[in-house]
């Protein structure tokens, strides 16, 4: 990997979350043991190589010369306005930093490289710019909306890069907007409050957080972390180290893992794979909850269980699972 670590990122990938409580219920989500993960003949890359260190600074505070045409509405005025900005031949870039409001924004692979924004009808005003370093090129994509906006309209926002490339960080920030993710990354952070997230894109580290939309983890992954509030998880992206925490929303993983750690506070707990119990290492814990096993060789439990089930260390185990919830159910089916 390039010594694109120097940059200097608003957040880092490397903000676990130690020690955040939902005190209601008691759920201590800490972060995960940091991994690593390389693509072929590439150094390894882990959530911990990149430092947290103080927020990228956008070039020119976010305008520059790739500004959006046009006169926008000013922040003070409010005035709904239409945004359309096609720049469908953009010069080369390696990393990706957005923030968004109410905007959604796909990032899908393509035969160049390109952007697209389109609103008809917004108060939000739109900004790209170019951050070019020795050690890569960073499109930046901004919007900014009056604070005393509740409704600033919608937006949508394509980024396509050429198929088979791998950008080498993706950051992306959103208060309402969707987010999609569908290229290969070698490390992507992901925050949004109210929107869906889905990841499709290979990605060697990655970080998502969501307050109450839906998390989608379809892409491969080496050391992935996603942490939800309301929203539920679904991972069925094949991983090498997996922590999903959830406050209400269930859980559900059927993609193959090497280490998998998932906490529900009252939500459901599902995994499917096809890891044989044999060569499962396992601790599954419900408070008021229950405990269904499932597959050749499962464990008997009583289908009123509710408490812990811990199985016995297995030496090269394929699989190290640890799954646990307040009052949901943990259903565990292997071997199928």
């Amino acid at each position: 990997m390039r010594s694109v670590w120097s940059i200097v990122w608003k957040v880092a990938l490397a903000l676990a979350v130690p020690g955040v409580v939902i005190g209601a219920i008691g759920l201590s989500m800490g972060g995960p043991d940091s991994g690593s993960w390389a693509w072929p003949g590439q150094p390894q890359a882990s959530v911990a190589d990149v430092p947290a260190i103080p927020g990228y600074t956008p070039p020119g505070g976010g305008q520059g010369a790739g500004a959006q045409a046009g006169s926008p509405a000013t922040a003070g005025s409010g005035g709904p306005q239409q945004i359309h900005i096609d720049e469908p031949a953009l010069d080369p870039f390696s990393s990706l930093y957005i923030e968004a409001v109410t905007m959604d924004v796909s990032v899908i692979a393509s035969d160049h490289f390109s952007l697209k924004v389109d609103s008809s009808d917004t108060k939000s005003e739109v900004a790209w710019s170019y951050d070019g370093r020795d050690d890569g090129v960073i499109l930046h994509l901004q919007e900014t909306v009056p604070n005393h906006l509740t409704n600033p309209g919608t937006i949508t926002a394509t980024i396509t890069v050429p198929e088979g490339t791998a950008l080498d960080i993706v950051d992306q920030t959103s208060t309402t907007g969707d987010i999609r993710l569908a290229v290969p990354a070698s490390l992507a952070t992901v925050r949004t409050d109210t929107g869906d997230v889905r990841v499709e894109g290979a990605v060697g580290a990655l970080d998502v957080s969501s307050g109450t939309g839906a998390v989608t983890v379809s892409g491969e992954t080496g050391e992935a972390r996603v942490q939800a509030s309301t929203g539920d998880v679904t991972v069925s992206g094949a991983s090498t180290s997996l922590t999903v925490q959830a406050a209400t929303g269930d859980v559900t993983v059927t993609g193959a893992a090497r280490t998998a750690d998932l906490q529900a506070a009252t939500g459901n707990v599902v995994v499917k794979q096809a890891t044989p119990w044999s060569a499962t290492t396992y601790n599954l814990t419900t408070a008021t909850g229950s405990i269904r096993l499932a597959g050749t060789g499962a464990p008997q439990v009583a289908s009123s269980f509710a408490g812990n089930v811990e199985g016995p260390a297995v030496d090269a185990e394929a699989l190290s699972l640890t799954a646990s919830t307040s009052i949901g159910t943990i259903d565990i089916t292997l071997g199928a």
